[in-house]
């Protein structure tokens, strides 16, 4: 899904997303927003972005509802207990790869402007790399 400035901007984001290669030989860019937890991951090659559970070895994509909902509404500002539901809606594996490209720079990937909504999200590096399930 292409992200919304207006929406994506009301989250906390560590300062720069995590650039990882997941299988086939993909880069993507791992956003984790410090208020409410939530993760998403972009596509530099599309610039689409999805809505994800971490784990040790991969991103667990979550459903397109998920991601239409979590993309479509601001940040709630802490962690809400229906998005640990949300997180069991899994449709796919992003499985964490050592051998992909990891050459296309981040600033490629087209993060929303500050026209989009008009405040500049934070970012930071992700801190973790798993989540535990409840």
């Amino acid at each position: 899904m292409k992200v919304k400035g207006e929406t994506w901007n009301t989250h906390q984001w560590f300062s720069n997303p995590r650039r990882l290669a997941v299988e086939p030989s993909n880069a993507v860019l791992q956003h984790h927003c410090i208020l409410c937890g939530r993760d998403f991951v972009t596509d530099p090659s599309s610039n689409s972005s999805y809505a994800v559970f971490v784990s040790a070895i991969s991103f667990d994509q979550l459903s397109d509802e998920v991601t239409n909902r979590w993309l479509g509404e601001p940040c709630p500002g802490g962690r809400l207990p229906s998005d640990d539901e949300d997180r069991t809606k899994i449709i796919a594996a992003l499985r964490v790869s050592d051998s992909a490209d990891l050459s296309l720079p981040v600033e490629e990937v087209r993060a929303p402007s500050r026209s989009d909504s008009g405040r500049e999200p934070q970012r930071n590096s992700v801190r973790r790399s798993a989540n535990h399930r409840p």
